[in-house]
């Protein structure tokens, strides 16, 4: 499984997200990613662990998870949805993913009706597709080779834009919208 994780540090992508959740786009970060590439871009931004929390659902009780959510401080959550490589609780069967993702569900229930960006993600996961499904605010699909047909259908309830091809990469989507979004002194070069 290590010859498939990225290593070395963080990616203009991820340093891009990390710049724009510094200058406050973003408060709640929901990923399926097991590595630490996110934590380590949020380090290199400036930021130190009182100012952002790990929440992983597969080492926490519901109610720990609920209260983990809930509490102003730390402002910044990443939730990683299935699990952790650092703490080596991560899901890998499906059965195992739909249980972590239900478990966070009705604590992420009024986060996943709101406007999301969705970045990366296939949305083959079932867990999360039916939740994110619910909602009718804006959903942002990026990736360089778009949605599924049978994924767009069961979320046509949502106000659904795409961003695809080259835009749609990683690393190009996020280091343009920093670049765009983030005031240059917020950015490291």
């Amino acid at each position: 499984m290590k010859q498939r994780l990225p290593e070395g540090p963080p990616s203009a992508g991820y340093q891009g997200l990390a710049d724009l959740v510094t200058a406050g786009y973003f408060r709640i970060i929901l990923t399926t990613n097991w590595e630490q590439l996110l934590q380590d871009a949020l380090y290199s931004s400036g930021l130190r662990g009182k100012e952002f929390q790990v929440v992983i659902p597969c080492v926490l009780t519901r109610e720990a998870l609920k209260q983990a959510l809930k509490a102003p401080n730390p402002p910044i959550k990443i939730v990683k949805l299935h699990g952790d490589l650092e703490c080596r609780a991560f899901a890998w069967l499906d059965a195992e993913k739909e249980k972590y993702t239900a478990k966070v569900a009705g604590s992420l229930a009024q986060f996943l009706k709101q406007d999301i960006v969705i970045v990366g993600c296939s949305l083959q996961d079932h867990s999360i597709l039916s939740r994110l499904a619910k909602g009718s605010a804006s959903l942002w699909h990026v990736s360089p080779h778009g949605l599924d047909q049978t994924v767009a259908t069961v979320l046509q309830g949502r106000d659904l834009h795409e961003i695809m091809g080259e835009l749609g990469e990683f690393d190009v989507f996020f280091e343009n919208s920093a670049k765009n979004c983030c005031p240059p002194r917020s950015r490291k070069s």
